[in-house]
Formats: C-alpha cells, structure tokens, sequence
C-alpha cells in the first residue's frame, strides 16, 4: 500500500531555488508540488483554490510588506 501523497505549494521568486525544490523534494518524500509561485500574490489566488497541506514560503518575497 502507497502512502497517501502530501501536496505542497511553493513560493519563491528565485526561479533556480523553486526548480530546485520543484524536482528535489518528489524524489525525497512522498509528495505531489501542487503550485509554485513567484510572487506572494499568486500565491494568495492559488492556495484557497488547491487546498494544499504545506506551503513552502520564501519570507523575504518583494511584493509582500515586511514587519521591521
């Protein structure tokens, strides 16, 4: 029996990184990479509609106001 597959959201503006993420983290666990975004903005359209269970967010996103 597979285990059931946990989906994921990625949100990062570095294009390198979310690849990187995008093909690394299938091949490590069992998981399906529902979104990757690079902007938080699509990030907000895209989570409510795909219902992930984690989201993997990049905290300094340059459209996204910041708590100093």
């Amino acid at each position: 029996m597979t285990p059931p597959s946990v989906r994921i959201a990625l949100v990062e503006d570095q294009m390198i990184v979310s690849e990187m993420l995008r093909d690394l983290l299938p091949s490590l666990l069992p998981c399906e990479v529902v979104s990757v975004s690079s902007t938080g903005t699509a990030a907000l359209g895209d989570i409510p509609r795909l219902r992930p269970d984690i989201v993997l967010l990049d905290l300094s996103l340059p459209d996204m106001p910041r708590n100093n």
